[in-house]
């Protein structure tokens, strides 16, 4: 579960239970070893904890000089949140 103390921290949704999983890659390139500076971030996640109706992923892709602080915990789990709280917000439409 997503909470203060989670890699996920920032896919936390207000009065919602979520839970998910944080992960970060290296990209391997044409050669098959492994790129200093390239990764690939995601968050995958669903909601609500109870009785889950929505699964998301997030999978983001950093190139070279791309910033280093590109994690599944960062970005991805940000996204993550922006859609579960937009999901929440219109589930009724």
């Amino acid at each position: 579960v997503v909470n203060e103390k989670s890699t996920g921290k920032k896919a936390a949704v207000s009065n919602v239970d979520v839970a998910g999983k944080t992960g970060t890659a290296q990209i391997k390139d044409g050669r098959g070893q492994y790129e200093a500076d390239c990764f690939t971030a995601i968050f995958a996640g669903f909601f609500p904890v109870e009785k889950p109706s929505h699964v998301v992923v997030v999978c983001y892709e950093t190139r070279r000089n791309a910033s280093r602080n590109f994690f599944g915990g960062n970005r991805p789990a940000e996204a993550f949140a922006e859609i579960a709280e937009f999901c929440i917000k219109h589930k009724d439409k």
